[in-house]
């Protein structure tokens, strides 16, 4: 009887095994997901705070920061945050970006969609326009924070952004 008992023992702890494959693969799965879709972009990855918006070299009078700056991959999502918070009171855009050198960033707001929704235009809080990509030159890139200046060849305003990495 002492073998029996052993054997059925030893086939109910197998079974019990057999059973947590599956959770024990996806559990592997959803740990090893990638959160940085087609690799790692460095530094700019993730959300940065516009702290402070300038024209022409004075704070921008009703500026309220906000708004921020999410970078994945070759995307960009600006996002307003109100006073309900971001889960809330959200809204966002998108567009793409790259970085030709070292202290220059191109943002592309152009991008459209069928049904000509607002999803694509920039906010008009960055003066960033919305038809062609434009030019951002990094004056000063600490890691955590970042200054950033775009100059509108239309009215010759120059705009100075301060991100905070969050």
């Amino acid at each position: 009887m002492t073998i029996i008992s052993n054997i059925s023992r030893r086939a109910s702890m197998l079974r019990k095994a057999v059973s947590l494959i599956p959770s024990v693969c996806l559990l592997l799965f959803v740990v090893s997901g990638c959160t940085r879709n087609n690799g790692d972009i460095g530094d700019w990855f993730g959300k940065w705070q516009v702290t402070e918006v300038k024209v022409n070299g004075l704070p921008e009078d009703d500026y309220e920061p906000r708004y921020f700056w999410e970078f994945q991959n070759d995307i960009i999502r600006m996002v307003w945050v109100g006073p309900e918070g971001y889960d809330r009171d959200t809204y966002y855009c998108f567009g793409t970006w790259k970085q030709p050198s070292d202290n220059t960033v191109v943002f592309d707001f152009s991008h459209s969609d069928d049904d000509g929704s607002l999803l694509y235009r920039p906010f008009s809080a960055m003066h960033f326009p919305a038809d062609h990509p434009f030019t951002l030159t990094i004056s000063d890139n600490g890691g955590k924070e970042c200054v950033m200046k775009y100059i509108d060849e239309a009215t010759s305003s120059e705009y100075t952004y301060t991100l905070r990495k969050r």
